[in-house]
């Protein structure tokens, strides 16, 4: 059974520290639910196409994709390698476009454009859609952590649970 060493306990532990810091800091500063969630439209589109990419990357893109690229050939490496293009096109086309709106989500352009069913039915289909992304990424990180410390997949999937739904959480209790 693998072990951790006190250097690998140490960085860990910096980090889950460095993050949790940033998360309560940046809370602290959003005295409102739109400072929270789109900053009060005061950052530049780069930043937020650098915020996309950033959310956009997961275990997924650190496990599962460079298994895939060594199994099968690079053909499904491909996708990563569009994202900057993908998330460039975003920040140039659709933040300008959201923030002469003044809207806050594409769910709030759904209805407005459309209507409030469609808003209601896309927000379905992409909550449906992230909790099958979610539990992959919290399986992907489950299936690590049991390999380095030898715990139970099921311990880790619900430790992962806990620490990646601390600093959200947190913020989200102050509105």
């Amino acid at each position: 059974m693998p072990h951790f060493s006190g250097l690998d306990v140490a960085v860990i532990v910096v980090h889950f520290t460095i993050i949790t810091a940033l998360g309560a800091i940046t809370g602290k500063r959003a005295k409102t639910t739109e400072r929270y969630f789109v900053g009060g439209r005061s950052y530049p589109g780069w930043l937020i196409g650098i915020s996309m990419f950033g959310a956009i990357i997961s275990s997924i893109t650190f496990v599962a994709y460079p298994a895939d690229a060594f199994r099968t050939g690079y053909l499904r490496y491909v996708i990563c390698i569009t994202l900057p293009v993908a998330v460039l096109i975003a920040s140039r086309l659709f933040v300008p476009f959201f923030r002469r709106g003044r809207i806050t989500s594409v769910f709030e352009y759904l209805e407005k454009r459309f209507g409030p069913r469609t808003r209601v039915y896309g927000a379905c289909v992409f909550i449906i859609s992230q909790c099958f992304r979610i539990s992959l990424v919290q399986f992907l990180v489950a299936l690590l952590v049991h390999n380095i410390t030898g715990w139970d997949v099921t311990v880790c999937i619900l430790l992962g649970g806990v620490v990646t739904g601390i600093t959200p959480s947190r913020a989200a209790w102050k509105r």
